[in-house]
């Protein structure tokens, strides 16, 4: 008999700014569901000291950021140590600003060698069982089902972080799906302060695929619930 495959999919981390209790619920769900495979759908780090954008002083430099962002990074290599990860906005500042100051792309070590995962395959794009695996799907409300629509196959994609959940359309000969993962961030860091004043807030969860078919378990995180962070610190 085939094995099923049960894909668990990750959503934006940006670490070392992940929601404190986001490695277990991962966890938790991974087992919850029998999964056997694992995609990182993109900006692992943040790296907010290289950004382009106004930068908080407050914050560390770009070298202790460094240094904090792989010891997260051990934590969930150890977690999931292997796994295809999907290079997001995040992932590429240091080329971006690389090249802003004309450094070739490989005079810069590569996502794999930054974070020393030799197990994690770290690719612009992915597609299984039918399904298109990026991390900015594009614009408008609902990112993917618009990306699924232009496409015409099914897209899962990350990097908008107030949004999450499944759409699906259908036509005479053929149906597919967009499903938007959200993130999985503590919007209470101060790298996320630009949007703690904003209309929608992040939607916090994870997707899952089996057999091509698409499932989202959303993070119970409010007060009293499972992964209510706390006072944690």
């Amino acid at each position: 008999m085939t094995q099923s495959q049960r894909t668990l999919i990750i959503p934006d981390l940006h670490l070392p700014a992940e929601h404190p209790k986001a490695i277990r619920f991962c966890q938790d769900m991974y087992d919850l569901w029998k999964c056997n495979s694992v995609i990182f759908i993109g900006d692992i780090s943040d790296l907010h000291a290289i950004s382009f954008h106004t930068k908080n002083p407050d914050l560390p430099g770009a070298g202790d950021e460094y240094d904090s962002v792989k010891e997260k990074v051990k934590t969930w290599y150890k977690a999931f140590p292997k796994a295809i990860v999907i290079l997001g906005n995040h992932d590429l500042r240091p080329f971006r600003l690389g090249r802003t100051v004309n450094i070739p792309d490989r005079l810069i070590r590569s996502p794999k060698e930054l974070w020393e995962t030799p197990n994690w395959e770290w690719v612009p794009e992915h597609i299984a069982d039918d399904i298109y695996y990026i991390h900015n799907g594009g614009g408008g409300l609902y990112p993917a089902i618009n990306k699924a629509k232009s496409m015409g196959m099914s897209v899962i994609c990350g990097h908008t972080h107030t949004n999450a959940g499944i759409h699906w359309v259908a036509s005479p000969r053929h149906r597919f799906f967009g499903m938007n993962v959200g993130c999985i961030i503590d919007i209470d860091r101060m790298q996320f302060e630009y949007g703690q004043n904003y209309t929608y807030r992040p939607i916090l969860g994870v997707g899952i695929v089996v057999n091509g078919t698409p499932y989202y378990e959303v993070m119970p995180i409010g007060k009293g619930e499972k992964y209510y962070k706390g006072k944690h610190k």
